[in-house]
């Protein structure tokens, strides 16, 4: 079974860079989420299997995101949000 976290904690939240398509990423840049996550669900996983990936979120050259209907028939846009969407 594979669970995803979407981890947001204080002082130290996720972070977000601007990188354009680098997916590039190290364990150490997980490693205070993963911290939080096991104070928080000790027995939530097997952490030693836990493996981290980037996701690319789209964001609009001004940050503001996209939300109206698309060229198609029934297809809204909600996209551009960057990382706060």
């Amino acid at each position: 079974m594979k669970v995803l976290v979407l981890a947001w904690s204080e002082p130290q939240p996720a972070k977000a860079d601007f990188v354009g398509y680098d997916r590039s990423h190290a364990a150490t840049d997980f490693a205070h989420m993963l911290a939080t996550i096991k104070a928080l669900f000790p027995d939530g996983a097997d952490y030693a299997k836990a493996s981290q990936w980037v996701g690319l979120q789209p964001m609009t050259p001004k940050g503001s995101p996209i939300l109206e209907a698309g060229p198609l028939p029934n297809l809204f846009l909600n996209t551009g949000h960057g990382h706060i969407g």
